[in-house]
């Protein structure tokens, strides 16, 4: 991902790192966070959505506001709010994978589980990936400005589908 970003030429290699190291975070508080809303544990499952947000904007302040660290501090707060809204979703939802047990991924249940585990985090790879190509070749052929302007709506269409079915309005 970080060779494909690079490689693009829109940004360079030292910001395609920063933000990469965003990522895994990324994709572990949200699973955490998909699991939670899987099992009901509303009040939680907020917690953890609202708490990148807010990590992210105190780390902008102070990185990008306060100490003028420019695009390298934005992504660092990006990666840093990830990160501990990842600790802090592995650690609130411990109950969910400690101890990972091996007996229970070794009968039929856990490895239909463990396969579908597999499966989903492919798609998300996918997903990751498809969305990177996708956002190169905008910039590609209409510039970085058009980028920018697709990044919101596509967000927050995202965000349209990930409601539990009780809490949508009528």
């Amino acid at each position: 991902m970080v060779a494909v970003t690079a490689g693009s030429g829109q940004v360079t290699t030292r910001l395609a790192i920063v933000g990469a190291l965003g990522i895994v975070p990324n994709v572990c508080w949200q699973t955490v966070s998909g699991v939670l809303l899987g099992q009901g544990r509303l009040r939680l499952w907020n917690v953890i959505q609202l708490l990148s947000p807010v990590l992210a904007i105190l780390a902008l302040l102070v990185l990008v506001a306060g100490l003028d660290t420019g695009v390298t501090g934005a992504l660092a707060a990006w990666a840093l709010a990830n990160t501990l809204t990842a600790a802090f979703a592995l650690v609130a939802a411990s109950d969910l994978w400690s101890p990972p047990r091996l007996l229970d991924v070794l009968d039929r249940t856990g490895r239909t589980i463990l396969r579908l585990a597999v499966v989903m985090g492919a798609v998300q790879v996918v997903a990751l990936v498809s969305y990177r190509a996708e956002l190169f070749v905008l910039g590609r052929e209409s510039g970085n400005a058009a980028v920018g302007v697709t990044r919101l709506p596509s967000r927050r269409s995202n965000r349209c589908g990930s409601f539990p079915r009780r809490s949508r309005p009528p």
